[in-house]
């Protein structure tokens, strides 16, 4: 039979690695079974015991002449002195104790690979019994794919890493920035299109200008919509808002013959577009990130979901509402000017934490939507 060697062996039982039915095969037919009568033959350095061991014809001459008697007969009867291995050694012959002490020793170190303290795993054929059901059980627990399995199934050390590269693609693809740039197209001024670095705008009515004289910055108080299945921002309706939008550095209206170009500040898919307070350059078009950015409130007002991580001052005394709907874990930072003080309203179905007291100048406070939860947390 075929032997394999240890080393190529051990590369198949490898972390990780399962052995085809092949291997497992190959690495059978390269021991021996305990049940299996080993060859004389395959004794290693059996021969050289023999080697001085008279055989029948030199014992018969140093017998007494003329027949057996005694341990001479008990020997001549008994023994045939092989004087060399022969591969067809026969039921009846007996080895010297040479060569039992030989076979004993193989014995011995064959009975030493297989020592265990477990009395079901002290055999060849145990062995491979508990490794066959190792394997039908990792094949019932480890799934190779990412279309199978369930609550019960885990995932192979393979399919981890595939699940992984399509989390860190999907993810590539969602923009991180929150400032955006809204494109109003000249033929439909009463609506527009908002777009992002990833989905930038390829027709003639939505193109970026460079000319800085084409650029317009205004007010707009619609909500953009953002598409997580296209990536893009859906179209909303600009109502009457046509005369908000001025040519930069002018009191002209931008009117219904330009591409109006205002820039968009608040969290994805909420929000406002606000007036930039920053001058318009050729870079307008350039995507940043405007985090952090101060709002002045004036007036009473809803509670909006574009102040989410925003620092709100309060430069008048108002009344501050909270509205029927916010987005989840809305919060920002507030602060009341000298003289100024705030009162607060809310709008079922959220109510407070601690329903909270005016609040007075010159305060610093918090307020937060505690999650997805109706509550609402005002500390000041």
């Amino acid at each position: 039979m075929a032997v394999t060697a240890l080393d190529t062996i051990k590369n198949w039982f490898k972390t990780h690695l399962k052995p085809t039915q092949a291997q497992f095969w190959a690495m059978l037919d390269s021991f021996r079974h305990k049940s299996e009568k080993v060859p004389v033959a395959d004794i290693e350095g059996l021969d050289s015991l023999f080697v001085g061991i008279p055989g029948m014809a030199e014992v018969n001459s140093k017998l007494p002449h003329g027949g057996y008697t005694g341990n001479a007969q008990i020997l001549a009867t008994s023994i045939e002195t092989l004087n060399g291995l022969v591969t067809d050694l026969q039921e009846d012959d007996v080895l010297t104790a040479g060569q039992i002490t030989t076979l004993q020793g193989q014995i011995t170190a064959i009975n030493t690979l297989l020592t265990s303290d477990n009395i079901n795993l002290d055999t060849v054929q145990e062995i491979v019994d508990a490794i066959e059901t190792v394997q039908t059980s990792l094949s019932t627990i480890l799934v190779n794919d990412l279309t199978t399995g369930g609550t019960t199934k885990a995932l192979t050390a393979e399919m981890g890493k595939t699940l992984k590269g399509l989390v860190d693609s999907l993810s590539a693809k969602i923009p991180k920035d929150y400032s955006k740039v809204v494109y109003v197209n000249a033929n439909t001024p009463t609506t527009a299109t908002i777009f992002d670095t990833n989905n930038p705008p390829v027709t003639n009515d939505n193109s970026l200008k460079s000319d800085v004289n084409n650029l317009y910055i205004g007010l707009d108080t619609s909500s953009w919509v953002y598409n997580a299945t296209t990536f893009t921002y859906d179209a909303e309706t600009i109502t009457s808002k046509a005369s908000t939008f001025y040519l930069y550095g002018t009191n002209k209206d931008a009117g219904n013959n330009k591409n109006n170009e205002i820039e968009r500040s608040g969290a994805v898919g909420v929000g406002t577009a606000t007036k930039p307070n920053h001058a318009v350059t050729k870079a307008q078009h350039d995507l940043k990130q405007d985090k952090d950015n101060q709002v002045e409130v004036s007036a009473n007002s809803n509670v909006l979901n574009a102040w989410h991580g925003q620092t709100v001052l309060f430069a008048a005394n108002c009344t501050i509402t909270v509205p029927s709907t916010l987005n989840n874990s809305l919060g920002f930072v507030f602060r009341t000017l000298a003289g100024v003080t705030v009162t607060w309203a809310i709008t079922a179905p959220f109510t407070w934490e601690t329903t909270p007291s005016t609040t007075p100048e010159k305060t610093v406070g918090h307020f937060m939507r505690r999650g997805s939860t109706n509550t609402i947390i005002l500390d000041f």
